[in-house]
């Protein structure tokens, strides 16, 4: 039961095939994270000085991902240096073996809620496979998907006050808080803050007797962290500062693909002149709620934006079920809302985590910093049905225990609805931020036949795309065969300054790859 997510990735893998599990949504981050578990499984840190000076094409992006959370590859490459699996795979079902730690804890935090054995499970694969774990899997935000796995099982440690004063998990919890904060520092960082805070409350509420302990514990744990997380400074740290910087300053529009899906599987996201009508408005300094065109975008799609955030984004494809998704939705919001200020008070570090993020969202909203409104977004809808499950539990009306259960029925349908067609690999085209530049997945066939250049001794790869380009070097210096290329090193994937040339003379080679 437990290995169900593994299962259901590898049943679209021999479905759908390579197009469907090399990249899903942001080839940009996908390419980078193998990038990393390629290079790492090979190479020391050493290294990438020397291979910078030669254009190694992996040298960069691995040189500097060492400082942007690099520990979110450490199973993946410390397999590839052991034994030489085909990388695009082993990532793929790594996102599965992740979603396979998310359903364990989920139905631990169910059976801790109050839930038999059977209900935890099915709200549990619920969760799982619903739009709200999807968008990460989808958009291949992995150091998310890693972190998120990790929020049930805190939430199952929190919930149970007569932990906090007990030794004997104190030395595991202290390493896995730091190295969750080395995977996924901005989530982290928001998570701990909160949790210090609601412990520094219940601690005038606890027994005089186990109070030392309880002190011992924290110490101990908030000692190890530091100890931990100095290791990984650069990559945690000082990324952590660079990040929390860009989320406030940041004019990209990226928020654009990562929130157009709130707009339902119609979107004006999907929509090249729509996409080009914003992109310009904003060019000349407009501000996003000053631009006449997100305003029409606001009004004409208002309605979608409540179901689309409340896990019921695939029923919008239906048009007559729109205006009842919508209403459902608005019963399943007073629900979160009333237990996010109610509720049972064992739950207080997840109501203020959601509550914290709300409050940074709403501040981010009014300096008129999208993408970070976009990217708290992206950490609140995971907490979602964890409120709701709660909501389900506690509160008697029969008319929102109803719409919550609604929710729960329907959001694993949004597999058979986003999966149940191949299209190139991209699954169904909509509003969800998936393939929204379907080219790169309908117009390529991303597969080589390593098997046909086992004999070559040395092979020049001549592609002109420089993402085709980098998914061939992946697989030849994942397989140890050597090659040379005569394009440059450049900052990313053939885009960006030029970091160094070749070396050398294209020559004497007995293989081809164009």
């Amino acid at each position: 039961m437990i290995a169900i997510p593994l299962f259901v990735f590898f049943l679209y893998a021999v479905i759908y095939g390579p197009n469907f599990i090399i990249f899903r949504g942001n080839i940009w981050d996908w390419f980078n994270y193998n990038t990393m578990a390629v290079a790492y499984s090979k190479y020391s840190v050493k290294d990438f000085g020397d291979l910078i000076q030669t254009s190694n094409p992996l040298a960069h992006i691995a040189d500097l991902n060492l400082r942007q959370r690099p520990f979110v590859v450490a199973i993946p490459s410390a397999i590839l240096s052991i034994v030489k699996v085909d990388n695009f795979s082993l990532m793929y079902f790594y996102k599965g073996l992740l979603l396979t730690i998310l359903l364990r804890g989920t139905i631990q935090c169910m059976l801790d809620i109050g839930y038999s054995k059977l209900l935890s499970t099915l709200l549990s694969l619920s969760i799982v496979f619903s739009s709200w774990t999807m968008y990460v899997v989808e958009i291949d935000a992995l150091s998310n998907l890693a972190f998120i796995a990790f929020i049930p099982t805190l939430f199952s440690i929190l919930s149970r006050s007569d932990d906090l004063s007990r030794d004997s998990s104190v030395i595991p919890l202290a390493f896995v808080f730091a190295g969750y904060f080395c995977i996924y520092p901005e989530y982290a960082i928001i998570c701990y803050g909160v949790l210090l805070l609601v412990l520094i409350r219940n601690y005038n509420q606890i027994n005089l007797e186990i109070r030392v302990a309880y002190t011992r514990r924290i110490l101990f744990i908030l000692l190890a962290f530091i100890l931990i997380i100095s290791l990984y400074w650069e990559a945690s740290v000082n990324f952590l500062v660079r990040q929390i910087i860009g989320g406030v300053t940041t004019k990209l529009d990226w928020w654009g693909y990562y929130g157009g899906y709130l707009f339902g599987p119609n979107s004006p996201v999907t929509s090249p002149e729509i996409v080009t009508q914003v992109r310009s408005d904003l060019a000349k300094g407009v501000e996003p709620y000053q631009s006449q065109t997100l305003i029409n975008i606001l009004i004409n799609n208002a309605v979608n934006i409540l179901p689309s955030i409340f896990g019921l984004f695939h029923i919008l494809a239906i048009k007559h079920a729109v205006i009842p998704a919508f209403v459902v939705s608005v019963f399943v919001m007073s629900a979160y809302v009333y237990t996010l200020f109610r509720g049972a008070k064992k739950y207080l570090w997840l109501k203020s985590l959601s509550f914290a993020i709300v409050a940074l969202m709403l501040a981010l909203l009014l300096k008129g910093a999208i993408w970070g409104v976009v990217k708290g977004l992206s950490y609140l809808i995971v907490l979602i049905p964890l409120m709701l499950a709660i909501a389900l539990f506690e509160i008697k009306i029969n008319i929102i225990k109803f719409s919550i259960a609604t929710t729960f029925v329907l959001a694993p349908l949004f597999m058979v609805y986003k999966y149940s067609e191949y299209n190139g690999g991209i699954g169904k085209y909509d509003g969800f931020p998936s393939v929204l530049k379907k080219e790169s997945k309908l117009n390529t066939e991303w597969t080589i036949d390593l098997n046909a250049y086992k004999s070559c001794k040395l092979i020049n790869v001549s592609v002109a795309d420089p993402f085709v380009r980098h998914f061939v070097i992946l697989k030849l210096e994942n397989s140890e065969l050597a090659y040379q290329t005569h394009y440059p090193l450049m900052e990313s994937y053939g885009f960006g300054r030029i970091i160094s040339e070749p070396s050398g003379v294209i020559s004497n080679y007995d293989c081809q790859i164009k």
